[in-house]
């Protein structure tokens, strides 16, 4: 659940596809423009994604 959406609603031809449309439903058009995957390497010159948000995409728990 991401508020009071069923994320496994989500209707996906593929994992792939599932997986773009769920990130689609949970972090904005700028996150997903201006951010990359967790975990943020130093070198890199763009911040992550919210980690909090980036687990509900995978299923994992936010403990």
């Amino acid at each position: 659940m991401y508020g009071d959406i069923d994320l496994l609603q989500t209707m996906g031809s593929t994992f792939g596809d599932f997986a773009r449309k769920t990130m689609k439903i949970v972090f904005t058009e700028e996150e997903l423009k201006e951010r990359i995957l967790p975990p943020q390497r130093s070198h890199l010159s763009r911040p992550s994604l919210d980690l909090a948000k980036f687990r509900i995409v995978n299923g994992m728990s936010n403990d």
